[in-house]
Order: structure tokens, then C-alpha cells, then sequence
């Protein structure tokens, strides 16, 4: 930024920094709540990342390591939350994440036109990603909010089996 080379790009509303935040903050607080919240935000950036990177950079540049680093980061604290601190994660989690998600987008979508931006990619897919929703033409952005509550259905799936096969015990109290 000394060089003048700022983009608004850089500010902090895409899905992976505000799931690198909020992962965080979950890490530093162990707070469940803020983990129910960010989970499938997580899982689903971090893993979307890794396999259709929005890189410009290869291996031997500087950026390339703490992308992947950064994305892997969020995606194993978050299974750290599952299978370490035994955090559990139901359907309801799902469907309160992925109406704040959906708010959110909403809310990024005329910010984005203000700012020219591209968070959330609301405005432009990766490149890799495009073919999946060129068909569906100029509401592709809709498709594509769709596709990303199936993947959070998706990631729910082994969850959900785990939940049922090991329902939580209430404990009475007299």
C-alpha cells in the first residue's frame, strides 16, 4: 500500500477473510456459538478455494503459501471444533448460517456495484467456476447462491448421520 497499490478488493467482506476472522474468534473464545455461525461458511469457502483457486500467483511466489495456508487454516479449525472440542452442529445451525449468509449477500450486492468490487464473487465467478453457471445467463448469481446452500446441505450430511447415531443426552434435573 506505500506503493499506492490499494485495491478495495482488499477489504475484508469476502467469505474466506470473514471466515478467517470468525474462526479466529472462535479459536480464541472456544465459543460454540460463533462456531455454529461460521462452520459451514468455512468448510465450504476453504474447500471451494482449494480446488478452484482464485490465485493469480504460482508456487514460487510469495502469496501462494499463505493462501493455501490461510485457506487449510480455516478449513482445520473448524474440524479441530468437531472432532477435538466435540462442538456439535445441527440443522438448525445450518439454516440460521445460511440465512445470515443469504442476508449478507444481499446486503454485498449493491456494495459491491458501489464500490466495483467483487466480494462474495456476486458480480464474477473464477474463471474455473464460470462454466458451471453460464447458462443460466444474467441469473447466474442466483443458481450460484443456490449451489453454495446445496453445498452447505452437502458438508451437513455426514454430520447429520453422526447426530443421529449419537443423539445428545439431556441431562435431568430434579
Amino acid at each position: 500500500m506505500a506503493k499506492g497499490d490499494f485495491s478495495l478488493e482488499l477489504l475484508p467482506f469476502g467469505i474466506c477473510t470473514t471466515s478467517m476472522y470468525f474462526t479466529s474468534l472462535a479459536l480464541c473464545t472456544k465459543s460454540e456459538k460463533v462456531f455454529h455461525f461460521i462452520f459451514p461458511w468455512a468448510i465450504t469457502g476453504s474447500l471451494i478455494s482449494l480446488v478452484v483457486a482464485d490465485l493469480h500467483y504460482a508456487l514460487p511466489h510469495f502469496r501462494y503459501i499463505p493462501y493455501f495456508g490461510n485457506h487449510g487454516f480455516f478449513l482445520l479449525a473448524n474440524l479441530y471444533f468437531l472432532i477435538v472440542l466435540k462442538y456439535r452442529f445441527t440443522y438448525k445451525n445450518l439454516l440460521k448460517s445460511g440465512l445470515i449468509i443469504f442476508i449478507y449477500s444481499i446486503v454485498m450486492i449493491p456494495i459491491n456495484y458501489l464500490l466495483d468490487t467483487n466480494h462474495l464473487f456476486l458480480r464474477e465467478l473464477p474463471e474455473p467456476a464460470q462454466p458451471m453457471f453460464y447458462w443460466m445467463g444474467d441469473v447466474w448469481v442466483i443458481g450460484f447462491m443456490f449451489s453454495i446452500f446445496l453445498l452447505f446441505h452437502l458438508i451437513y450430511a455426514p454430520l447429520y448421520l453422526y447426530n443421529k447415531k449419537h443423539p445428545i443426552e439431556l441431562v435431568k434435573t430434579v
